[in-house]
């Protein structure tokens, strides 16, 4: 049976949505579970987690290799384009990347950020990446990405991220896609 990957998506998505809330216990009961979050406290998750993701962004902008390992907790895993990869091999695979890089432009549009609990938060967005290496070679690609953050003690950092990645159309020179 055919399967697209929109609907392959959701099932995983609302999984990791549930998760989340489950673990951060926003989920529980009025009686024995944590108090909901007062319009002042989601303000303040949103207002330092949509301020993390955009440290996030210019660490890559930036070159960063470091900097964007930093953002990232040691038990964090990601899917990127369906492949699974723990902590370790993210961290080998960014700073080889990066140290390999002229040049790393990204847009991300339609940034929301989705307060879980007082310390989760979900993430989400859409990317164009424009990106140079050291031999020349232009990379272009664009996708949507999820990051789960969270937050121990003062510091909110990334749990997980899902990104997948789709070429971006060369347009010619009467701007038109090919």
């Amino acid at each position: 049976m055919a399967c697209s990957n929109r609907t392959m998506v959701l099932p995983a998505a609302t999984a990791v949505f549930a998760w989340s809330c489950l673990a951060s216990g926003c989920l529980g009961s009025e009686r024995s579970g944590p108090q909901p979050l007062t319009d002042s406290e989601r303000a303040a998750v949103v207002f330092a987690v949509d301020s993390a993701v955009q440290a996030f962004r210019q660490a890559d902008v930036d070159l960063d290799g470091q900097r964007v390992v930093d953002h990232l907790w040691p038990e964090f895993y990601m899917y990127g384009d369906g492949v699974r990869s723990e902590h370790a091999a993210v961290r080998e695979n960014i700073l080889a990347f990066m140290a390999g890089l002229r040049s790393f432009d990204t847009e991300w549009s339609d940034v929301e950020v989705l307060a879980l609990g007082r310390d989760a938060a979900l993430a989400s967005f859409r990317f164009r990446d424009s990106i140079v290496t050291a031999e020349g070679a232009l990379l272009r690609s664009q996708g949507p990405t999820t990051l789960l953050w969270q937050r121990r003690g003062r510091e909110w950092r990334l749990l997980y991220a899902d990104a997948d990645h789709y070429p971006v159309a060369d347009a010619d020179s009467t701007g038109t896609r090919q």
